[in-house]
């Protein structure tokens, strides 16, 4: 057992190796019971490999301010070339990772699970911490709005990317941009500065290219990319809500570093960090960091930082990088039209899929359980009703859980299999789903 103890904070780590037999998946089903039995702040379990570790806290805990981490002397002396403010350990201390030495890092999480704010404090630490002759940024922010913050800042290489016609140039030109440090050598690649390329739900920006052949192109520039780019400090950033194996097409199997947020079950744990762990997680920004470094992923509390935050912070941010240009790569120039209300509409809808999905995996659910897990409002009363008309839940019984009646594909009609297929889940996972229940 670990035990820390600072400014009356009362923390334990207690590393549990199960017996044979033990059902060991009832420690996190009933974590929840548990911690409100023992009326205890925090009671969290983790599994790594055949230990259990659970952190339990005798004092609140609310270690998670970016603004903390960024104003630290740890963080401001750090000698990392690129720190990144990912949060806080199970122990309570702040926790850095050096993306220069991760080279690329995918970043999975579903709708209200911390992922967007994560990306946001990713690009907050980098801005920070590295003058703009040191690092710059290619950010793609396409069918959503989670990074117009950065519109303006210094470091970025070219506008924000909203549409993937523009992505399928700037990551080309990036290529070329590639082959031409590769060709100068070490030595003078050197001294040329970072390009971090960051995209937002790069799957369904690949799925949604119509043209294949320039969905090819998409692909083939980012497989490049995660070849070769260590060779001309080109590094991606690949975040999706939840990146399905035969849908990618790209080699994300190639990229070891990750973070996960909380998944809505083992399958989609493990494409996104290698086990099952991050189906346990609790929500609420905390996340498992996997790195070539540790041998298990480590269990964080993620930085937290709010909109208006954000706004303050770059506001105040010191213009000292005016006269710096975009580098020799050529871009075309893209509008700045908002993004179209169809955007919205597909969220709903692959919101709506991914509910779907989870509910298949569960006996009963409720529209508090839909709250809590996916993180909406009176929008869950409106999904459990919908899930109703589809056949896959009970009508409403007084405040009770609803009873999750589609107990086979059978069950469903052809429609409500195709949906949930159309956004992003295979027939083979939606038969798991129901296998899992028999279990």
């Amino acid at each position: 057992m670990d035990r820390l103890s600072t400014n009356n904070l009362q923390r334990y780590i207690f590393r549990i190796e199960p017996l044979p037999g033990t059902k060991v998946q009832a420690i996190f089903t009933h974590a929840a019971d548990i911690q409100t039995a023992a009326a205890l702040p925090l009671f969290c379990p983790l599994r790594v490999g055949v230990l259990i570790l659970i952190s339990v806290s005798e004092s609140g805990i609310k270690e998670n301010r970016l603004l903390k981490i960024l104003g630290s002397p740890k963080f401001y002396n750090s000698t990392m070339q690129i720190p990144l403010a990912l949060g806080y350990n199970m122990m309570g201390s702040m926790y850095f990772a050096d993306l220069a030495k991760l080279l690329h890092l995918v970043v999975v999480g579903p709708s209200g699970t911390g992922k967007s704010v994560a990306l946001q404090c990713i690009i907050l630490s980098i801005i920070f911490k590295c003058p703009v002759n040191s690092v710059r940024l290619i950010l793609f922010d396409i069918g959503a709005n989670s990074l117009s913050h950065f519109a303006n800042i210094d470091h970025l290489y070219h506008p924000i990317v909203k549409d993937s016609e523009t992505g399928i140039t700037v990551l080309e030109s990036l290529v070329a941009e590639m082959d031409k440090r590769i060709e100068l050598g070490e030595d003078a690649c050197h001294a040329l500065p970072f390009i971090i390329c960051l995209i937002d739900e790069f799957d369904d920006t690949i799925a949604g290219i119509e043209n294949k052949q320039d969905a090819k192109r998409f692909t083939a520039s980012l497989n490049s990319i995660i070849r070769r780019g260590r060779k001309a400090k080109i590094i991606l950033i690949l975040a999706s809500h939840n990146p399905k194996l035969e849908n990618v097409k790209i080699n994300i199997s190639g990229i070891i570093p990750r973070i996960s947020f909380q998944s809505t079950n083992h399958y989609n744990s493990s494409t996104a960090i290698g086990g099952s762990s991050a189906q346990n997680l609790s929500g609420e920004g905390a996340m498992l960091f996997k790195s070539q470094e540790e041998c298990t992923p480590i269990l964080l509390q993620g930085s937290y930082v709010t909109p208006a935050e954000i706004t303050k912070m770059l506001e105040n941010f010191p213009k000292v990088y005016e006269n710096i240009d975009m580098l020799e790569m050529k871009f075309p120039e893209i509008s700045d039209d908002p993004v179209s209300g169809n955007v919205t509409v597909k969220k709903d809808k692959q919101e709506l899929a991914d509910i779907l999905f989870w509910a298949l995996n569960n006996t009963h659910i409720s529209v508090l359980q839909i709250q809590k897990n996916f993180k909406i409002g009176k929008r869950a009363t409106e999904i459990m009703n919908e899930l109703y008309k589809m056949n896959i839940v009970t009508t409403k019984f007084s405040n009770q859980p609803r009873e999750v009646i589609a107990n086979c594909p059978e069950d469903l009609s052809s429609e409500t299999i195709r949906f949930p297929e159309d956004y992003g889940y295979t027939e083979a996972q939606i038969k798991a789903a129901f296998e899992s229940k028999k279990l």
